[in-house]
């Protein structure tokens, strides 16, 4: 299903513009796609659907060509060499249903990804060998292969085999687990290799932070490129300072104080950023947009404001009470971005709606 937002995504817009359409009806018509596409083809390979039945599935009763068009002008779909038209994203969006079909049958996704990335990665680090075990030494520290026997005759003597050396009875002693037998260590697997993502403190089994880490690393190789120097531990850092640094408080220096609402926002700015790259980085008015965009746009942000200002009944210029409320941590203990007050005030001023008959609160926006 679309995510909160997609209403004012720039691709929701564009298709609108193609088609000739309303936005809130676009929103529907990718609704039905995604629906569809998740029920017949969960790899996202909708394109071995032709294109009057996609235009079926949507509910589209105009020329099915111009639908298509549409979309793929959009990014909603993308031409394919094998599948005809696959779901731009959809490794990465897709509901947890549609992973679940998808390992149910042994499947991947469209471009190869598998349904459960961070399950995959964690399975292949298990599985690769932990090194070469030496077999048990002999009582007087010897291996058995280098045992030599004197015959009696009183020739040289010659070094046996090993399957000479070790009776076959006594081989199973040395299987771990058997009774008798000398237990050899249980495989461990090998350590994950560190990578620039480790710069920034965080919890490595939380799947939220792991991802975000490794976002910002790949924009800190991103710039570090783009301005032909190594990526930096220290850069990476500073990166982080910059993009999470509240209103008249201090940034962070780990993102195991991060609640996981400020872990999926920053998430997503970073994909735009990495999308649309152009140095310098984000400036703090685009990292206010991409927030107030993720929580429904500034005129549902502004009526959950409003109604959080009727709740506390003071009477003060709005300037002062917006930006009261912008340094007052919401109910997941999320920080507002600098600027978020500036966006907003505008809308506050001409939003005709009363606070009391908003369903948004500020803990929802």
């Amino acid at each position: 299903m679309a995510k909160s937002g997609f209403i004012w995504h720039r691709k929701n817009r564009t298709l609108a513009r193609l088609l000739g359409y309303e936005e809130w009806a676009t929103v529907g018509l990718c609704e039905c796609l995604w629906d569809s596409t998740a029920n017949r083809q969960p790899r996202g390979t909708i394109g071995v659907l032709d294109d009057q039945e996609i235009a079926d599935e949507v509910g589209w009763r105009g020329d099915p060509e111009k639908l298509i068009e549409a979309l793929v002008g959009a990014k909603i779909l993308r031409r394919h060499p094998e599948f005809r038209l696959v779901c731009e994203g959809w490794s990465e969006h897709a509901q947890d249903r549609v992973r679940k079909r998808l390992e149910r049958a042994g499947e991947t996704f469209w471009d190869g990804a598998p349904p459960w990335p961070d399950r995959a990665r964690r399975k292949a680090a298990a599985e690769e060998p932990a090194g070469h075990v030496p077999p048990p030494a002999t009582a007087g520290g010897t291996h058995p292969a280098a045992v030599e026997t004197h015959p009696a005759d009183g020739s040289l003597p010659s070094r046996t085999k090993p399957d000479q050396a070790v009776p076959d009875q006594a081989r199973p002693r040395r299987e771990a687990g058997v009774a008798g037998g000398r237990p050899r260590p249980a495989p461990t697997p090998p350590a994950r290799p560190p990578s620039l993502a480790d710069s920034i403190d965080h919890d490595p089994d939380d799947p939220d932070q792991r991802r975000l880490a490794e976002r910002l690393a790949s924009i800190e190789r991103q710039i570090a490129q783009h301005e032909g120097r190594p990526p930096s531990p220290r850069e990476l850092r500073k990166l982080l300072s910059v993009i999470s640094t509240p209103p008249g408080g201090n940034p962070l220096d780990s993102l195991r104080r991060a609640g996981s609402d400020w872990l999926a926002v920053t998430y997503a700015v970073c994909g735009r950023f990495e999308r649309e790259y152009s140095p310098p980085l984000l400036s703090p008015e685009e990292i206010a947009e991409a927030w107030i965009d993720a929580r429904g746009g500034p005129s549902v942000v502004a009526l959950g404001v409003r109604a959080w200002l009727e709740t506390r009944g003071r009477d003060e210029p709005l300037e002062v009470a917006v930006e009261r409320w912008a340094l007052e941590p919401g109910e997941t203990g999320e920080e507002v971005p600098p600027g978020v007050a500036e966006i907003l005030l505008p809308h506050l001023r001409a939003a005709a709606v009363p606070a009391r008959a908003a369903a948004a609160t500020r803990g929802a926006a």
